[in-house]
């Protein structure tokens, strides 16, 4: 699935510039920067393949258990270690006894130094043993594998054995360490950079594998290839625990789900929760719902929250078109979309962001698959559309009993009327001020 970085930004899945990163106490177990890193490679590039996605549920069940004693701290500071060693530019030892000998005389502290780095490595490589035995048995996805592949390339080295042996060697030593100087240095520095990396996108396995255990989260089932239609029981945005939970289902030829409800309703929230539910079920990872069963999609695209540019030369209106023609162009080459559109058009003034958004309602309402979520204030859009087949009307309910406005952030068919603009601007005490000034004249 493709999914561009904005709408992760939007979802809250990656960090803005800024560094605000919604879901990243949810998702963050790293125990290393390179590792971080490596964790938002992984949640960049949601999987395609539904079988690829359902071995991936497997490894991150397993993960847990399997590294459950790893020492994460050592092994982190021993792979620093080891990546200075391999960066060094100090003048490489010699690969025999008896030059090495006279090396030592003659750089007593460059010999030192590799010693210790050695020594280093020799403990890492003690601890990739150990991690190798844990993961090479179960199996994962291919960038999964690519790991314990570049683990297995250096622990079942002979040079590996060797180090060891030097290592452990009750005399001369510091003599047989500087003579494998030259073979890790030179001849294996590639495959050790492989282990040192792995170790890091190990470290990000482990903090998916972790996060999936998080509480309220089930594993989503994929429809057959030919099936359409999102059912997601008890859905919730992962930040809200005890937040209201509620069910969507859309399905058959639906395609468009117009949302209305006002402003602090929770039609935001859904959209989001809607995002993450797609995007952490094409990770592999368990989503916030009690149930979810779902197509496998080919884009998911967010326009939540969008900019005008005084660099690029656009203007809100043009950047609100622009993300609305990728989810165009994406539904015209037959892609299946989800699509997450807050407020669409609200650059632009109230007569054209009706007939816009109209016009997007009806030409997303025929593509053959996908899902467009498509939340507004604008309810004139939703006349004459009740019925349609393509179309499902939705809002979030408002409890107006003893004509007070209680937010329930509960979902409901149909469409919502309840405006709260001038309850809130009387509210705050603005209305009143503004009559007082008109007054004046």
């Amino acid at each position: 699935m493709l999914v561009d970085k904005k709408s992760l930004i939007d979802l809250g899945v990656l960090p803005n510039a800024g560094g605000e990163w919604p879901l990243g106490r949810l998702l963050d177990h790293t125990h290393s920067r390179p590792g971080l890193d490596a964790l938002k490679g992984l949640l960049a590039a949601p999987l395609d393949d539904p079988v690829d996605i359902a071995i991936r549920q497997q490894l991150l069940r397993a993960l847990p258990d399997a590294l459950r004693h790893v020492p994460w701290a050592s092994m982190v500071a021993l792979a620093k270690d080891a990546d200075a060693y391999l960066d060094s530019n100090y003048i490489i030892c010699p690969d025999t006894h008896a030059a090495c000998m006279v090396f030592g005389l003659r750089y007593p502290v460059i010999a030192r130094y590799i010693e210790s780095k050695l020594v280093a490595v020799s403990q890492l490589l003690a601890i990739c043993r150990a991690v190798h035995d844990r993961i090479a048995l179960l199996g994962g996805d291919a960038l999964f594998n690519e790991i314990a592949v570049a683990i297995d390339t250096v622990v079942s080295d002979p040079l590996c054995h060797a180090l060891r042996a030097a290592v452990n060697a009750p005399t001369s030593r510091r003599l047989r360490l500087r003579v494998l100087d030259k073979h890790l240095r030179v001849r294996a520095q590639d495959a050790m950079r492989r282990l040192i990396a792995a170790l890091y996108r190990l470290d990000a396995y482990g903090s998916l594998a972790t996060a999936a255990r998080g509480p309220g989260l089930s594993y989503p089932e994929f429809a057959a290839a030919d099936a359409v239609g999102f059912r997601v029981e008890g859905i919730r945005h992962p930040l809200l625990a005890q937040g209201v939970v509620n069910d969507v289902d859309v399905s058959g030829r639906t395609r468009v789900m117009f949302l209305t409800g006002p402003n602090m309703a929770g039609k935001s929230t859904l959209l989001r929760a809607i995002g993450i539910v797609v995007h952490f079920a094409h990770v592999g990872l368990p989503v916030p719902a009690a149930r979810a069963r779902l197509p496998r999609v080919d884009r998911l695209i967010s326009s939540l929250r969008v900019d005008d540019s005084l660099a690029r030369g656009e203007s809100l209106y043009l950047a609100e078109v622009r993300r609305v023609k990728s989810v165009v162009n994406a539904v015209a080459d037959d892609a299946v979309v989800v699509a997450l559109l807050d407020e669409v058009f609200r650059g632009t003034n109230a007569k054209d962001a009706i007939d816009a958004t109209a016009l997007l309602v009806d030409g997303l309402a025929e593509a053959p698959a996908g899902l467009f979520v498509i939340a507004s204030h604008l309810i004139e859009v939703a006349d004459g559309r009740d019925g349609h087949a393509g179309i499902g009307l939705w809002c979030m309910a408002v409890d107006d009993a003893g004509g007070q406005h209680t937010f329930t952030y509960a979902l409901r068919r149909g469409v919502s009327d309840v405006r709260l603009g001038m309850k809130l601007l009387e509210s705050e005490g603005v209305a009143g001020t503004l009559r007082r000034l008109a007054q004046r004249g």
